[in-house]
């Protein structure tokens, strides 16, 4: 799990109010969509979030270390609807 999802975890812990999320590991991409194993996964989770729309963020853990910050350098897809959602993390994920 990359910063940003480790973080979101770690606020919901504390007793933070945190929007519902759901993470997507690098095994879930093949190389031109997610498995099949990952968009059944990712419907049932989508379904628990509620109905929409999603914003499709990156979370590696290289994205901010000590010395660099990667903010605004990568891709973040918002107002996604759940049909277009695993097409997003892909793109994201690429």
């Amino acid at each position: 799990m990359g910063g940003k999802a480790a973080m979101l975890a770690r606020l919901g812990q504390l007793g933070f109010d945190v929007p519902p999320w759901v993470v997507l590991l690098p095994q879930a991409f093949g190389e031109i969509r997610l498995k099949p194993e990952a968009l059944r996964v990712l419907a049932s989770g989508l379904t628990s979030l509620g109905p929409g729309p999603f914003a499709v963020r990156s979370s590696a853990r290289a994205e901010d270390g000590a010395e660099h910050s990667h903010a605004g350098q990568l891709l973040s897809l918002l107002d996604v609807d759940p049909e277009h959602v695993a097409d997003a993390a892909h793109r994201v994920w690429r």
